[in-house]
């Protein structure tokens, strides 16, 4: 019961500090963003942004499994945080970083969606989203 609460708790909190995130990005308020995004990462998850980032899109969502044993909402966090970053090198016209996080992000996204089975309205606009963010750059290049 207890961890139940834990994560549900970690799940609310969490919600409420990706919208000010992507409030911030909206704002260009890049410095800020950046380093609510680590704080994020080390509360929330412990870890650092560097090593998820270092992790191949293929090998993902497996490692935060069983590498490093996150939970799914764990690791929809994860794929928020990598969203998020994404969204800002996208504001940032940075698109190659861009383009290398929302396709992190979409593979987790679509992992989560195969193995919850569980229909979320809220993660099948975030995978269009991200669709659309990245054929945006891609026609961009």
């Amino acid at each position: 019961m207890y961890r139940k609460d834990y994560i549900l708790r970690m799940v609310e909190m969490f919600g409420e500090m990706l919208r000010g995130i992507l409030g911030m990005i909206r704002k260009k308020d890049f410095d800020e963003a950046s380093a609510a995004i680590e704080h994020a990462y080390t509360e929330l998850l412990h870890q650092k942004p560097e090593e998820i980032l270092k992790i191949s899109r293929e090998k993902l969502p497996d490692m935060l499994q069983h590498e490093y044993d996150f939970n799914p909402q764990q690791i929809e966090i994860v794929a928020e945080l990598l969203f998020a970053e994404a969204e800002m090198n996208f504001f940032q016209e940075n698109y190659a970083d861009g383009l290398q996080k929302f396709r992190k992000s979409l593979t987790i996204f679509k992992y989560l969606d195969r193995e919850q089975k569980i229909y979320s309205p809220e993660r099948q606009n975030r995978i269009l989203g991200i669709e659309n963010r990245i054929t945006t750059i891609i026609e961009k290049q």
